[in-house]
């Protein structure tokens, strides 16, 4: 199935379903083309999961990345994916995690710095639809077990809409 829209004058999408397969291995999914720059990065990321090395490790947020697990998408690109955290801590509590599986802080590369700098645009940019970007609101990355990470697919939370206090409590 393919669809084509033209959103604006120069801007085309196109969205295809794919089911890849390597070796006992079935990706099935949507791929975004998007004119210009995005569809030489997406023509890169397919290369890699032809590789098998996007979503190498299955964690909850690749599921709902891939809409295998059911949860409305609060934004979705071709970088990173957002939602409400199932398990809100303050009002407004959103999960912003990429696309690719990457495990902790520690296993960035320099080959992921434009999906972190899309986390922090995309966390401005519902921070505002959200109604907190003027009171404040905190994001926060947690890093492996006494940094606080409980699920292995790094991710940014977004929290506001409350006065949130001091930034430790130990």
């Amino acid at each position: 199935m393919k669809l084509s829209l033209i959103l604006a004058k120069h801007v085309t999408v196109v969205v295809t379903r794919v089911l890849i397969k390597v070796n006992k291995l079935q990706l099935m999914g949507e791929l975004y083309f998007f004119s210009g720059k995005l569809t030489a990065h997406l023509q890169r990321s397919y290369i890699d999961i032809i590789k098998g090395t996007v979503m190498s490790e299955e964690t909850i947020f690749s599921k709902i990345i891939r809409q295998e697990i059911p949860t409305p998408l609060l934004y979705q690109d071709e970088l990173v994916s957002a939602f409400r955290d199932i398990s809100p801590r303050v009002d407004s509590h959103i999960l912003i995690v990429p696309n690719k599986h990457i495990a902790t802080i520690n296993d960035v590369t320099s080959e992921d710095e434009l999906t972190l700098g899309r986390m922090i645009t995309v966390a401005k940019k519902l921070a505002k639809e959200d109604g907190i970007d003027e009171s404040g609101y905190r994001l926060i990355i947690n890093c492996n077990s006494d940094g606080g990470q409980e699920v292995y697919h790094i991710h940014m939370h977004l929290l506001g809409g409350q006065p949130l206090g001091t930034m430790l409590s130990v």
